[in-house]
């Protein structure tokens, strides 16, 4: 086994691999944060991180609220408060309609196999009674 990786000129050299299962030095991983024995060095174009300015002051947000909305705003948002209790009723009324249709289907499906049912039984006790007449009357007269 050996001799054919040397006969084909194949030779295994370990190479050290970082956490990630690259080699050290091609790990973009590594070097991006700065772990591991990562031999790559940062390109010439790479800069600095800018730090985030501090937080605004949280004081604003603890103000009271601001004077009440103009008239036209006022409307606007009361016509959108309508627009969507109209939006609700139309959904409720559309899904008790759907409802009340399945509901109809179905007991009305259970209802004609109900009376199908009944009309099977309905004929085979006729066809039962007519068959006993028959053979009731053939029997008087052949004795």
């Amino acid at each position: 086994m050996a001799s054919d990786r040397a006969s084909s000129g194949l030779v295994f050299t370990p190479v050290a691999t970082c956490a990630h299962g690259f080699p050290d030095d091609q790990c973009l991983i590594c070097h991006t944060l700065g772990a591991g024995t990562t031999k790559a060095k940062p390109s010439k174009k790479a800069k600095p991180a800018k730090l985030a300015k501090s937080a605004p002051s949280t004081d604003m947000l603890l103000e009271a609220p601001a004077a009440p909305l103009p008239a036209t705003r006022a409307s606007a948002n009361q016509q959108l408060r309508r627009a969507s209790g109209a939006k609700n009723l139309f959904w409720a009324l559309l899904a008790v309609a759907l409802v009340g249709g399945v509901a109809w289907l179905f007991f009305g499906s259970v209802f004609h196999l109900v009376l199908h049912i009944a009309e099977l039984v309905a004929v085979a006790l006729v066809a039962g009674w007519a068959g006993y007449e028959v053979g009731r009357a053939r029997g008087r007269k052949g004795h």
